[in-house]
């Protein structure tokens, strides 16, 4: 990664829909000021995530929120004078919508069906 001033992506995982934890590890340049998560490919509720810090200690960051693909959680200040070692994410998986049409008695009606998604992307994000 950049030494540069800015916002560098630092992670990614695809998450399943089966589980309701991932972790990230953090590789190579790891000191930011602050993180964020941002959600692609289909919406989650995302409780919560952990950063680990190299030296054992973490922080917990609350979330308790749907969010929806293209989604960003709010900004939050770290400690970067520590390591990252490893970001966790606890989530539920909400579903994909989409609308479709169904005709019934001759008659079509759109509405937002439930689509089955396998896995969800979860990019995260840290500033310098």
């Amino acid at each position: 990664l950049s030494e540069k001033a800015g916002w560098h992506k630092i992670g990614e995982r695809h998450v399943a829909f089966k589980t309701d934890h991932d972790e990230i590890v953090v590789m190579g340049n790891d000191h930011f000021k602050q993180i964020k998560l941002k959600v692609k490919d289909a919406p989650i509720y995302l409780t919560s995530f952990d950063v680990y810090y190299e030296n054992g200690t973490s922080k917990n960051i609350a979330v308790n929120k749907g969010m929806k693909t293209g989604e960003e959680t709010a900004v939050t200040d770290i400690d970067n004078s520590q390591s990252i070692k490893k970001v966790v994410l606890v989530y539920n998986t909400t579903g994909a919508k989409k609308t479709v049409t169904e005709t019934n008695n001759g008659k079509e009606k759109e509405k937002e069906k439930e689509v089955e998604k396998e896995r969800a992307e979860v990019e995260v994000w840290g500033l310098k």
